[in-house]
């Protein structure tokens, strides 16, 4: 639930800066400690089934990247628009994943809708912590599928992917204040996973300590190329 309200918190502070991403964030309700309700979404789709069962079933698919056909075939709203609901939620949950340090990415807990909207789900481990809840030295790589690059193959999605994603990481960097204000209410709330050092884990994801514009955006551009 903490992870909801922290990209919920992003989302708002990226379109409080006029840039409007698509993030789909399902609602959770505690019934008890340890317990509660998740909200499904309905009509979407798991990368896992997406990539296996109907690669299987569609000859298509073998010859061709997977996430793209599949895109093809399922949404029903014209292809411009849903190639730029794609685009823009990849970039919401890779840079929120670097940044936050999501580290138990994979394809059974990444959906897409059938409108083409990319999401995820089972967000438990943050701040560098792995599925054992084992910190993991250093800052997590960003977590990018490669056909996910094939699906925004286009020269001209592709240049705008990658203004996107370095306009939401410059956003977080600029706005940090803001963002450690409100992980520091979530602290004072008692929320067990938060402590002092997530903000030295963010601090790093968003390399604060460098000033040098251009240096910044190589460390950004060699955290990318490295995900591919």
């Amino acid at each position: 639930m903490v992870t909801i309200q922290i990209f919920n918190a992003i989302r708002n502070l990226w379109s409080d800066n006029n840039l409007h991403l698509k993030m789909s964030l399902y609602n959770i309700i505690t019934t008890d400690y340890n317990q509660g309700l998740t909200e499904i979404i309905n009509n979407s789709e798991k990368l896992s089934v997406i990539m296996t069962t109907i690669s299987k079933k569609i000859h298509l698919f073998k010859k061709d990247n997977p996430v793209k056909n599949w895109l093809e075939l399922t949404c029903k709203i014209p292809s411009k628009e849903y190639l730029n609901n794609f685009l823009f939620s990849v970039c919401a949950y890779l840079i929120c994943n670097f940044v936050l340090g999501v580290n138990d990415r994979n394809n059974d807990n990444i959906k897409i809708t059938f409108n083409g909207e990319l999401f995820n789900i089972d967000l438990n481990n943050l701040f560098g912590l792995n599925e054992n809840n084992e910190l993991v030295k250093g800052v997590c790589n960003m977590k990018f599928n490669k056909e996910f690059m094939g699906v925004l193959e286009n020269a001209k999605l592709n240049k705008e992917f990658k203004e996107i994603i370095w306009e939401a990481y410059s956003i977080l960097r600029n706005n940090r204040e803001m963002l450690f204000s409100f992980l520091k209410i979530l602290i004072i709330s008692g929320i067990k996973e938060m402590d002092e050092n997530n903000f030295k884990y963010i601090e790093t994801s968003l390399n604060l300590i460098e000033r040098n514009e251009k240096k910044i955006k190589q460390f950004f551009e060699k955290k990318f190329k490295e995900s591919c």
